[in-house]
Parts: C-alpha cells; structure tokens; sequence
C-alpha cells in the first residue's frame, strides 16, 4: 500500500470481509460507469449547449456542436484507457505469448 492507512480494518478484528479485492475493484469501475454515462451523458451536452460560444448559433447547430463537443470528450481517451488493462487478456485467449511488451505492440502503428 502507498499509506498505512490501507490497514486499518472497518469492523472486529475476527470478521473476513464481504467482497474480494476484485468485487470491490469491479464495482468502484461500474459505478465511475455508470455516474459517466447515466448522468453525464445529459449534462455534459446540456452544459455544451448554454455555453456563451454557442449563443449565435440556431438551435440545431447548438445541439449539434453539444454533442460534438461530448463524443470528443468521451471516445478516444476514454475508451482507449479503458482498453488498456483488457489487451493482455485479449491476447491470452486468443494463444498469443503473454509478456510486458506484447501489451504495446498494437499500438506501435498509431504513435
């Protein structure tokens, strides 16, 4: 752990805990999913489209530059983070050799 705060235990000493590493990993991502895409997904292109930038526009083009503005924010650098982790396992099951490089050699022809 990067404190000793990772020790400390919520509960009697003598409890095993409910969920494993792993569960509690999982649900921390879905629920930065879920708050990304139930909540986000409304208020970011609604933020984008009061923006003062757009207040010349037509309607039309202000929600299309809100959308724009939103699928920017959300594809690429999202999603390519949340590909990361996944390659490795990708390539498992498909028989590839698994080491430390094989993760970055698909991404040798975007850099």
């Amino acid at each position: 752990m990067a404190s000793s705060y990772g020790n400390i235990r919520l509960g009697r000493n003598n409890i095993k805990p409910e969920y494993s590493f792993f569960s509690w990993i999982s649900m921390l991502f879905a629920a930065g999913m879920g708050i990304g895409l139930m909540y986000f997904s409304v208020a970011e292109p609604m933020q984008h489209y009061l923006n003062d930038i757009f207040a010349y526009k037509s309607p039309v083009q202000r929600a299309e530059n809100a959308h724009l503005y939103t699928f920017f924010h959300w594809e690429i650098h999202a999603w390519a983070i949340y590909n990361h982790p996944h390659q490795p396992s990708e390539k498992g099951i498909f028989g590839e050799v698994l080491d430390k490089s094989s993760d970055c050699t698909s991404l040798k022809g975007l850099i």
